[in-house]
């Protein structure tokens, strides 16, 4: 069964999201999850998502 996840964070500490980072790498590996894209400054193409 395949499960996609969007989500949109802000990230303020990136020496603690690092941490955090390696906590949930453990848990992806362990059920074959990949991360398909990161982009620290994305674009929105088709409308504005700030407000959902």
């Amino acid at each position: 069964m395949s499960f996609y996840r969007l989500a949109k964070i802000h990230i303020h500490d990136v020496a603690l999201y690092a941490r955090y980072e390696e906590d949930f790498r453990e848990i992806m590996d362990k059920y074959k999850g990949r991360i398909l894209s990161v982009d620290q400054r994305p674009r929105v193409l088709e409308r504005d998502r700030s407000r959902t």
